[in-house]
């Protein structure tokens, strides 16, 4: 997550959520002559609404119901929820700022508006209307900015523990033609290059007709080639499954920060955290573990942070699919860092891409 976009999104939502405070302080004040004078605050103008009461006077019609609504109440409302979403949210979404661009322009037809609604010249503005342009407008301010920014994606420190995936794939695969080549090798010995040179010329001397016909390979020694082969064949496939079944096998235990790749494209990685590192998952290729080609998984599907001091795995899903913990019906919730259970299996989107967390 990039922490400054993140930051400036923050502190407009903190912005923002300050015209709450406004909706107490006053925004009218009356001076009648030889009387004391009276404040009027936002919530005055919401609560006497349908009535005849003061801050208005005598003044009542509907298009001042409607002034309310539009410039006061509604304004209240869109900034309490764009501020808990500027806050909670990640620092991609824009939805708060074009509600803290919407409040700024809302507070701006308040002040042009309000002085039509002034019973009589006894009336007149108060600082609520000010601290309203202030603070939507330092929000709008900083909701723009962060639209604006595009940093540098946050650099996240090299995980030695992740493989990459075509180079272990082929180190599978060369490990197995050296094994089946040694045993070739091994168990031949007719080969050209086991021929001893005879002469001073270093040339390998060719065994005579009655050596060659002696030397060729019977029948039995055909079939014990091949079952060694055979032999061969079954030894790599027994390690292979043994490998995977250590894999697969969870010995409850003390934390060790380590996620397990079990299916999918990463299955068999151990990626071993640092104290405080996160892991993002995704199909763009920012993230840390990228999964392309897989539908299920979002393009910044989710992250998990490692926090060594507690022993604690924490994860936060940013997707559209979901993400699930293997055994529970229910997807994680979304955009709230939450406490994994040591043990548990991340399923990432679906089964396909799964992960235990010990």
């Amino acid at each position: 997550m990039n922490r400054k976009a993140k930051g400036l999104r923050i502190a407009g939502g903190i912005g923002i959520l300050l015209n709450i405070i406004c909706l107490f302080l006053p925004m009218t004040k009356c001076e009648p002559e030889n009387y004391p004078i009276e404040k009027f605050s936002q919530l005055d103008y919401i609560l006497n609404m349908f009535s005849d009461n003061a801050p208005y006077g005598d003044v009542y019609s509907s298009g001042r119901i409607i002034w309310v609504i539009v410039c006061i109440l509604i304004p209240v409302i869109i900034s309490l929820v764009a501020g808990i979403w500027g806050i909670v949210g990640n620092d991609r979404q824009i939805v708060s700022s074009v509600m803290i661009l919407s409040v700024f322009a809302l507070y701006i037809v308040l002040c042009l508006t309000i002085m039509g609604f002034y019973p009589s010249d006894e009336y007149s503005g108060d600082i609520a209307g000010i601290v309203n342009l202030i603070c939507s407008g330092a929000a709008s301010v900083l909701a723009i900015i962060s639209l604006l920014y595009k940093g540098e994606p946050m650099e996240e420190p090299e995980l030695d523990g992740i493989p990459d995936l075509n180079e272990f794939r082929q180190e599978q695969v060369d490990a197995k033609i050296n094994i089946h080549n040694n045993t070739e090798k091994s168990i031949n010995p007719f080969a050209a290059d086991t021929y001893e040179s005879s002469s001073g010329s270093g040339e390998p001397e060719k065994p005579s007709s009655i050596q060659a016909e002696s030397k060729q390979p019977t029948q039995q020694m055909v079939q014990d080639q091949q079952s060694v082969m055979q032999t061969v064949d079954e030894q790599d496939n027994n390690r292979q499954n043994s490998e995977q079944n250590d894999i697969l096998e969870y010995v409850p235990g003390p934390p060790k920060g380590i996620m397990v790749g079990l299916t999918g494209i990463y299955a068999g990685a151990q990626i071993q955290f640092q104290d405080g590192e996160s892991i993002r998952l995704g199909r763009h290729q920012s993230n840390d573990l990228v999964f392309e080609g897989q539908e299920k998984v979002s393009r910044n599907h989710c992250y998990i942070k490692w926090n060594g001091v507690e022993g604690k795995f924490y994860f936060k899903d940013n997707s559209s699919n979901g993400s699930f913990i293997q055994g529970m019906d229910d997807c994680l919730p979304q955009n709230i860092e939450i406490e994994i259970p040591i043990g548990s299996v991340i399923l990432i989107g679906d089964e396909s891409n799964s992960f235990r967390l010990e």
